[in-house]
């Protein structure tokens, strides 16, 4: 189990560094990220986002899941 975690973080740092050159900064706009320590997000990011839109989308059925627990 260990050793496809390694696996994963391995294809995801070589995916995401290959499209380097597809990424933007932009503002974060998301209400509930907003107040971080940080306040710009990078797109595509990490889980294939496109848009921060696209990211709230997934972020509300996530949301919705941790509630109903």
């Amino acid at each position: 189990m260990f050793s496809i975690g390694i696996l994963l973080s391995l294809y995801l740092s070589v995916q995401y560094g290959m499209r380097s050159s597809e990424k933007m900064c932009e503002p974060i706009t998301i209400p509930m990220c907003q107040g971080l320590s940080y306040n710009q997000t990078i797109v595509p990011n990490l889980l294939g986002h496109t848009s921060q839109r696209e990211a709230v989308m997934k972020m509300s059925f996530f949301k919705t899941f941790h509630i109903l627990i």
